[in-house]
This record gives C-alpha cells, structure tokens and sequence, in this order.
C-alpha cells in the first residue's frame, strides 16, 4: 500500500463509524427522552437531574449533527461515480488478475500455505489494479491468520453466474469464526486478534464497493471462511 492514495478507504472508514456513532448517539436520545418522560411524572426528580437529561439530550443531538456532517465528507471519497486517484482505471479480468498476484506473492504472503487456484474465465470489471491487489491481500492475510500452526489452504474460484455476473470466492480452511465474530467481523476496529486495528475487511469492503460489488462472508468454528465477491460485468469503478 505504500504507493496507494488512502484517501478513499479513510473516506469509507469515516462513513462507516460515524453509522456506528449515530446509532449510538440514537439510543442515548432514546434513553433521555424515556428518563425526561419519567422525570414529569406524578413522582418529581430533582432539579439537577432534569438537567442532566436535558444536557445529555442535547449533547447526543450535536455529536451526531457532527457525525452526518463527516459522512457528507466522506461522500466524495466514496462515491463511485467519480474516478479515484491513483492506478488508472481500465478493463481487468479479475481470474488472470488473481493468478498473476498469487505467483507474485504467494511465497511472501503465505510460504506455509497451499493454494488450490479453480479460475474460470470471467468477463471484465472497470476498476483500478492497485486497491484490487491490496483488497486480496487483506483477504490472504485474514486466511493466513487463521490457520492452526500458520498451516492451511487456501483456495480461490471464479465463475459466471446469470444475467453476466462475476463471482470470486477466496475460501480458507482456517479456526473459522463463531456467530458473535461473525456479527462484527466487518464492523471498522473490530478485531479479536491482539495488537489489530481491525480494518482490514472494512477497507476490503470498501474497495469492492467502490467496483459496484457486493461481497458476503461465511464463516463456522472449525470449518474455515468464504468471501464471496459478486459483480456485474463491465462495472464501472
């Protein structure tokens, strides 16, 4: 990543937290406004603590006016209407794309593991070739990481599906992730890994999307994980 613009994937965490934050901020009013109902019942509360309501109110209703307002930043990061900086955009097969990284890369990003490579010909996206590769690393990391002793395969697939959509499917025979993991595991900081800033599927995210992708991720204890990357063809980034 040395050489690539963070601008957009910083634009796509800014986006993503400040979601967390202002349903944060929502169920703090929520609770206010319940304690300010109670506070006029028959049964009165003290003088201070109607203000604390009322200062706990307005202080959520701020920090998030200042959240949307982060959001509405990040959008021009985001948006994938507009071309990014950095590598130029052009027509990339993502199977030759994959195959190309994995002979580059594999011994670095993976020595103790083996990759079993089912690329199908797809047709191409319009995207850009430097956050593509950053987003598989992410994915190969991720896989890496879990193996038992760092000794694992990993596997990756590509196919069309109908109406000419892409699918690729990076599969790992790793821990695997429990339902609780699963529940945050593309959340941004979220990480149960020591010493993990815990961004690496939300950036991964956030480049797929930038390529008007969708991608899912299914994972159970002991059975290892599958990120599925689905795309129309000829998408542009």
């Amino acid at each position: 990543m040395e050489n690539l613009d963070l601008k957009p994937f910083l634009g796509h965490l800014s986006s993503a937290v400040g979601h967390l934050v202002i349903n944060a901020f929502s169920t703090i009013v929520s609770q206010g406004e319940i304690l300010r109902i109670l506070n006029e019942s028959p049964v009165q509360q003290p003088q201070e603590v109607a203000e604390r309501i009322e200062m706990l109110i307005r202080t959520a209703l701020e920090a998030s006016l200042i959240t949307r307002r982060l959001i509405e930043l990040s959008h021009d990061w985001t948006s994938v209407d507009v071309d990014q900086p950095g590598s130029p955009v052009a027509e990339i097969h993502l199977d030759q794309l994959v195959s190309e990284f994995v002979n580059a890369e594999k011994a670095e990003l993976g020595p103790s593991a083996s990759w079993i490579l089912n690329l199908a010909p797809i047709p191409p996206i319009r995207g850009q070739v430097e956050p593509l590769l950053t987003m598989f690393r992410q994915f190969v990391h991720n896989a890496v990481e879990s193996f038992p002793m760092g000794v694992g395969t990993i596997t990756i697939s590509s196919l069309t599906v109908p109406r000419n959509w892409l699918v690729v499917e990076i599969r790992d025979d790793g821990c695997g992730m429990n339902a609780e993991v699963m529940e945050h595991a593309l959340e941004p900081f979220y990480s149960t890994k020591p010493n993990h800033l815990g961004i690496g599927l939300a950036i991964a995210r956030g480049i797929w999307r930038r390529h008007r992708g969708t991608m899912s991720v299914e994972s159970q204890p002991g059975q290892g994980t599958t990120v599925r990357l689905s795309a129309a063809a000829s998408a542009i980034a």
